[in-house]
């Protein structure tokens, strides 16, 4: 008898100690910062595509807040991830665009600008990181010196989806600067894994995971099985598509699992986007002609534009932010963008950010609080195309010279000029960003004749 009562006292307390580290006194949330890439807006279900299979991030607008005007802060992947990172317009510190070669392996993010994660760490969260990083691989950028207290994934702005034991340095999957690789498997699976056996309160700690997914990017490689939900599409690359939207939804619903499972659930703020549009690339003709390899087939529409532009298709992405303890379905209809995360999730942690940033926190604002917009003026530099959103009205610069005026409330297609109608409209817009373009920085990390052409004022 005494054995058995023994038994059962052991059991129960081992039951105990398996959920103690996500026990808290502790009343801040954990915060779970989904991004996508190169995923077009309308490439989800919530966002109205017929094709895509994407039930879990979906759920994610169902139970949250749907941000119906956001957007990224630039157009292309590294850049949109130095304005992530920073709060900050990332051009004010010089990081115009990706790094391209002889430069890719000797960038960095600016060692003054903190980061979300260092910003989360000081408030006393455990920072976790997964998937791309793309802000530099010299010892001043890695993500362990710029914040983060694990980080698996790769330094390389792309790679392939298959992970090899051997493979170079910048594009192996690594736990450190050090780590010397010898992983094998599916890209997607496998930070995925490593996030559910991380994502776990210790020492009643809340966490902030960032999991910036290679998904759907070149070189567009997706699993056999993944493939085999959409044999009924013709196109192979369109098939190749909504096989890594899959398999990106299908990470989000092991890592939503896992929060249920080990009582997290309630009290995480989950948020998800896409660092830029997606490349579409030109329709096939011809749907049964020889696959080319890493096209891209993604969707922008509604809008006009794509990856490498400043129209709605190249900077608009679907937001939703998620916090079961909190928010109820709502949605939330003024312009906000990717700057303004950092300074809300540093709000939901308790904190304030101690100097300037471009981002808002965006708490008052969803909670009714505050009735004004978030922002007066949104702003847009990517090489030579330059943009400025205020209220209804969108100014759209291309190679200096090509100009558009768009009332986005009547024209969200972006397709009607109205230039000539507004001049007084023009007029204001054009002085407020060449005003912030002033501000800015020459481009870091291109040839010279290439910052040379960068640099040409705009007037």
């Amino acid at each position: 008898m005494r054995t058995r009562f023994l038994l059962i006292v052991f059991l129960a307390l081992s039951l105990f100690n398996c959920n103690t580290s996500n026990v808290s006194t502790d009343p801040r949330p954990n915060i779970l910062l989904l991004f996508a890439d190169d995923m077009g807006y309308g490439d989800l279900g919530s966002t109205g595509s017929p094709d895509v299979l994407t039930p879990h991030i979906d759920q994610l607008k169902q139970n949250g807040i749907n941000f119906t005007q956001a957007y990224v802060s630039a157009p292309q992947c590294s850049p949109s991830r130095a304005g992530l990172m920073t709060g900050k317009y990332q051009q004010r510190f010089g990081h115009e665009a990706n790094a391209e070669l002889p430069f890719v392996q000797t960038f960095g993010l600016d060692i003054h600008q903190r980061t979300f994660a260092r910003f989360m760490k000081n408030e006393g969260y455990r920072t976790l990181g997964f998937g791309k990083w793309d802000l530099g691989s010299i010892p001043t950028a890695t993500p362990w010196t710029r914040g983060f207290d694990h980080f698996f994934g790769h330094y390389a702005g792309a790679r392939s989806f298959y992970v090899e034991p051997q493979e170079p340095r910048y594009q192996a999957l690594r736990k450190s600067d050090t780590d010397q690789g010898g992983y094998q498997g599916y890209l997607t699976d496998l930070i995925t894994t490593d996030a559910i056996t991380q994502m776990n309160r210790h020492d009643g700690r809340p966490w902030f995971t960032y999991m910036s997914y290679l998904n759907p990017h070149w070189p567009m490689e997706a699993k056999p099985e993944d493939l085999e939900a959409f044999n009924h599409i013709p196109d192979i690359h369109r098939r190749i598509f909504l096989a890594l939207m899959k398999n990106m939804d299908d990470s989000v619903g092991k890592l939503v699992a896992h929060l249920k499972e080990t009582g997290q659930y309630e009290n995480t703020v989950i948020i998800f986007l896409s660092d830029n549009g997606g490349p579409t690339g030109k329709p096939r003709t011809n749907p049964n002609a020889e696959m080319v390899y890493g096209k891209n087939t993604s969707v922008n529409d509604p809008f006009r534009g794509v990856k490498g532009e400043v129209f709605e298709g190249g900077i608009r992405t679907p937001m939703y932010i998620q916090w079961p303890a909190r928010f109820t379905k709502s949605e939330y209809t003024k312009p906000v963008i990717s700057l303004d995360l950092l300074p809300t999730c540093l709000s939901m942690a308790g904190g304030v950010p101690d100097l300037k940033l471009d981002g808002v926190d965006l708490m008052p604002y969803i909670s009714g609080e505050l009735k004004t917009a978030p922002h007066k003026d949104l702003y847009w530099r990517w090489f030579r195309h330059w943009a400025i959103r205020r209220g209804q009205w969108k100014l759209v610069v291309v190679n200096h010279t090509d100009r558009y005026l768009f009332n986005l409330h009547k024209d969200k297609k972006e397709t009607i000029n109205v230039i000539n109608q507004y001049p007084k409209v023009y007029n204001n817009l054009l002085t407020s960003l060449v005003e912030w373009n002033n501000e800015l920085k020459p481009a870091m990390w291109r040839h010279p004749y290439q910052v040379e052409l960068l640099s040409q004022p705009l007037k």
